[in-house]
């Protein structure tokens, strides 16, 4: 797919761009360009939970191929634990949807004023009211 979706969750504002083709040689996977992204973005003294950190949201250039395992993803992150890089790997069919509907990278930042939920459908990106789905 070779597109990062950026999400910015203050503003509502929702850009598309291209991997860069330099990234995709040398940042392989989920953790190398999620990890770059990570390294790039978010100065060192910005804190876990703060609007300026990132919650990027990665599949890796195998992810819906029908490889075994190619349905996996991984969420980066400043840790809250350790104020470090932080990832998480996932599986099921979220990661190869993800690619079906055109992405292979979600990058969220900033906070949401309300509860909100992400809605991608194809080329289609929404930003949806999630209050009624608050504290399940």
């Amino acid at each position: 797919m070779e597109k990062i979706l950026r999400i910015d969750l203050a503003t509502g504002k929702v850009k598309k761009e291209p991997i860069p083709e330099t990234w995709k040689r040398k940042y392989i996977g989920t953790y190398g360009i999620g990890g770059k992204i990570l390294y790039d973005e978010v100065p060192p003294w910005v804190d876990a939970f703060d609007p300026l950190n990132k919650l990027i949201f990665a599949t890796g250039p195998v992810t819906a191929t029908g490889v075994q395992t190619s349905g996996r993803f991984t969420v980066i992150f400043k840790s809250p634990l350790t104020g470090y890089f932080g990832d998480t790997s996932c599986g099921g069919f979220w990661g190869s949807e993800l690619k079906f509907a055109g992405y292979d990278i979600i990058v969220l930042n900033g906070r949401a004023h309300k509860p909100t939920m992400v809605s991608i459908k194809d080329d289609e990106v929404k930003l949806l009211d999630a209050a009624s789905y608050w504290d399940m």
